[in-house]
């Protein structure tokens, strides 16, 4: 159930590493990798339901082939649980997203079904601050296992 949750604040995240300017000017792809989450469940004691909540934070790294870099930024998450049918081995939830990054920051927000085993999603990126102002696109998330790290692939264009 944490890696379900872990996987839910990931939606949501990455970090856009781009010059200074008014925005972007073209399309960028971006590799990130979201470690060190943490998850506060807000409603519920038990296995959640419907309306419940949860909030998730975590670091940002940069990702070079198979390793991760440095830090890059930071990422903050709120998720609502819509279904909850865990003995069916689903739940789903929608969850906004904000991304903390040099010069600014990138937003997300998506619908997502969870299943049991590794996860895949694709989120659409809703808009950005400073030099992501102009961001539109996608969000490619993967999990990565039992670490609860997940690789992110930002596809952002004007």
């Amino acid at each position: 159930m944490v890696k379900l949750f872990a996987l839910a604040v990931v939606c949501a995240l990455a970090v856009v590493v781009v010059g200074t300017g008014s925005g972007i000017t073209g399309p960028k792809v971006i590799r990130v990798v979201s470690t060190g989450t943490v998850d506060v469940d807000l409603d519920s004691e038990g296995e959640p339901k419907a309306g419940d909540r949860f909030v998730s934070a975590g670091a940002l790294h940069s990702w070079v082939g198979t390793k991760r870099g440095k830090r890059v930024g930071h990422k903050e998450v709120l998720c609502t649980f819509t279904a909850a049918h865990f003995e069916r081995g689903w739940a789903s939830v929608f969850c906004t997203a904000q991304f903390f990054l040099p010069g600014g920051t990138v937003s997300a927000e998506s619908f997502l079904r969870f299943t049991d085993g590794p996860q895949k999603f694709t989120v659409p990126v809703t808009g950005g601050t400073g030099v992501y102002f102009n961001a539109k696109g996608s969000i490619a998330i993967r999990d990565l296992g039992e670490s609860a790290n997940s690789a992110l692939t930002f596809h952002l264009n004007p």
